[in-house]
């Protein structure tokens, strides 16, 4: 500790109660005086004093430097200090030659900083993005309406963001290090000049002139002495999509000095502002309205002097209407590809089936003369766009219904009525070649919580995500009755090692899902474990190899397990980790919600499902599925607790789908008070 002061930014800077603290554990040392068992409190003690020192520096104006108490601001040799959350893309964040990449990846890089005086702090670094190839970026330079050259990411401080430099802001006359490419196109501007193509011409670039592809930009800092500081790429862009970034430094210019707020306050009004005068998105009013409310009220408070409570004030409101604009966008994009994907199939006859029944004719009237025509104009609201959206849903369901025959289903008989579900395998038809299929996610609602994504296999997945995660749709036009869903799926309770030592174990988690609800019922039943189906062979190169002692009970002589979503197709197509369970619509034509969650997170978790059937029994008692249970009486009634759901155990403690094989058995009964019963059952 004393060497990285010595050898630091604050070399030279008093900092008595941390020069104290170190004098206090060499005497400690030198006296063996020290408890041993104190050695892990030393850093976390060391490093609040530091702070502290630091802070009271800052403060008494000792130093303006903030960018001592980073961790690696150059990439110096590595990309240690620096967070990265993943969102979607090529998952790809590097380094190399003392800077920071990102190739293709919608992500965040940065640094959290605590523990700092409120205030104005002054952001600076070296980086570009590159929108797509240098070739095709050149192509379109210079051209009216050109948004291929346009930046897509972003160098942040709190709530201030600022575009990261385009790489044709400093071309070169020469091949720098051999590593840049000649621009052909681009006019007089462009054309036979080099700009950087890798990573050792932009560092050579960079270190040469610390002014190329130098950006600064101020942001605040509240209260709560946080700073979250680097680079963000919100959205994806064209192919090839590459960002580099390098040398932050940052400096506080005092607790008086409210630049800061002052620009992040404009940085949000800029954004605020291309949201509302954007001609080309769809949108509604009322998302227009609440941002043209929010600038407003935003111009007005910096004209009037921004105080720490109105710069509070205008910056949650600018971030709320700013979500709401995204929201809206989402939202009337969504529409209008659900409208027209509905016209279109009107068009090139997909719905002729349906055409003798006076349902086709009323679908078709309602997108034509009320859906089509709001799409010309903005749209009233999110809640004018939900309730339309019913509307189609409701008359679509309607329209299949037609050519379904519900009538004669019976408990023996039972009625394949999937098509009431929309994309029930996460596929639609490829429109320039029906015989094939296009993932999908059409008539489905989803939470991206857990990374989400409707899989090139065309399946569905929740990754190593975070928070909450949902995908459901609502079916409509369904009669009275008894139904059972039938899907393939399963959870993995982290990664494939941790999740098997905790299935052998029997403590492995199952946190995914599949629901339905329908008036007052509520259904569910957990997706099997991976572990359910250990294979000897393989389904795909990418599964996984588990060691033996996982399954002690196994006399396999391999045990893989799939790992990407391709091994899961195929063993989904042979019907591996079906599940299945009956549920009751108590009124024609209630709406029924069918769905996936998952609450929990474990690291690496992994929740995949496809293939949803949908089957109709009719109605009465002797159709009543032998496996149903009235969800409404789930419930605590006349004092007593009823059977909420049973967990199958070997009398070894591994937990099983259900006895499928002589012997003892534990049966796990969860009440519906919460309490747990435990039955051993013999099977014979």
């Amino acid at each position: 500790m004393s060497n990285a002061w010595d050898n630091g930014a604050y070399v030279d800077l008093d900092l008595p109660d941390y020069e104290k603290f170190l004098i206090d554990l060499e005497t400690a040392r030198d006296g063996r005086t020290f408890n041993p068992a104190e050695v892990d409190s030393i850093q976390p003690r060391a490093d609040r004093i530091w702070m502290s020192g630091i802070k009271k520096a800052l403060l008494n104006g000792d130093t303006d430097n903030v960018t001592g108490i980073m961790n690696n601001p150059g990439f110096t040799g590595s990309k240690d200090g620096w967070k990265y959350d993943f969102v979607s893309g090529d998952n790809k964040f590097n380094y190399g030659y003392n800077m920071g990449e990102v190739y293709q990846t919608v992500c965040d890089v940065y640094q959290e900083l605590e523990g700092l005086p409120n205030g104005t702090y002054e952001v600076t670094l070296q980086g570009f993005y590159r929108p797509t190839l240098n070739s095709t970026c050149a192509s379109a330079w210079g051209l009216e309406g050109d948004t291929t050259n346009d930046i897509l990411a972003y160098a942040f401080g709190n709530n201030t963001k600022a575009k990261l430099c385009h790489p044709f802001e400093c071309v070169q006359d020469t091949n720098t290090v051999n590593n840049c490419e000649q621009l052909t196109a681009g006019g007089a501007e462009l054309e036979g000049k080099w700009t950087p193509n890798g990573m050792a011409s932009a560092a050579a670039i960079m270190e040469a002139n610390p002014d190329a592809y130098k950006l600064s930009f101020k942001c605040y800092v509240e209260d709560d002495g946080k700073l979250r500081v680097g680079i963000t790429i919100p959205q994806a862009g064209l192919a090839r999509y590459w960002a580099l970034f390098d040398n932050f430094q940052i400096k506080y210019a005092g607790a008086d000095d409210m630049s800061g707020a002052v620009s992040t306050i404009n940085a949000l009004i800029a954004e605020a502002t291309d949201l509302l005068n954007n001609e080309e998105a769809l949108t509604t009013e009322e998302a227009k309205q609440t941002l043209g409310a929010a600038i407003e009220a935003a111009n007005n408070a910096i004209a009037e002097g921004l105080t720490l409570e109105t710069y509070k004030a205008q910056n949650e409101a600018l971030n709320a209407a700013i979500k709401g604009g995204h929201d809206a966008m989402s939202a009337a994009s969504a529409f209008e590809t659900l409208v027209t994907e509905h016209i279109n199939n009107f068009d090139t006859g997909v719905y002729d089936p349906y055409s003798s029944k006076a349902e086709y004719g009323k679908f078709q009237d309602l997108l034509l003369d009320e859906m089509e025509p709001a799409l010309a104009q903005s749209l009233e609201s999110i809640k004018w766009i939900e309730d339309a959206t019913m509307k189609i849903d409701k008359a679509y369901a309607t329209m299949v219904s037609t050519d379904i025959d519900f009538t004669g289903a019976s408990i023996n008989a039972p009625a394949d009525v999937t098509a009431m579900i929309q994309s029930p395998s996460f596929s639609v038809p490829d429109p320039n070649d029906p015989s094939k299929e296009l993932s999908s996610i059409k008539g489905w609602v989803t939470t991206e919580g857990n990374n989400a994504n409707a899989t090139g296999a065309q399946s569905y997945e929740f990754y190593v995500g975070k928070g909450d995660a949902d995908i459901h749709q609502v079916l409509y036009a369904l009669p009275k009755g008894y139904y059972r869903l039938v899907y393939n799926g399963f959870y993995r309770a982290g990664g494939a090692v941790e999740a098997a030592v905790a299935h052998r174990d029997s403590t492995d988690a199952r946190n995914a899902k599949v629901y339905v609800e329908a008036g007052d019922g509520k259904w569910s039943k957990e997706l099997a474990s991976i572990f359910d189906h250990v294979n000897e062979y393989k389904y795909d190169g990418g599964d996984f190899a588990l060691a033996d002692s996982l399954f002690p009970e196994s006399d396999k002589l391999y045990h893989f397990v799939v790992n990407n979503v391709n091994g899961t197709k195929a063993a989904f197509d042979e019907g591996l980790y079906e599940g299945n369970f009956s549920f009751y619509v108590s009124e024609n034509g209630q709406p029924v919600t069918i769905g996936v969650s998952k609450k929990e997170v474990i690291p690496n978790d992994w929740a995949i499902f496809d293939n949803f059937r949908l089957y109709y029994y009719g109605d009465g008692d002797a159709n009543k599925p032998g496996d149903f249970t009235s969800a409404i009486e789930d419930a605590v009634t006349d004092g007593k607790a009823n059977v909420v759901s049973t967990a199958w155990y070997t009398i070894n403690g591994v937990r099983v789908d259900e006895p499928k094989q002589r012997g003892i058995y534990i049966r796990q009964d969860l009440m519906s008070d919460g309490t747990k019963k435990s039955v051993k059952v013999i099977v014979k």
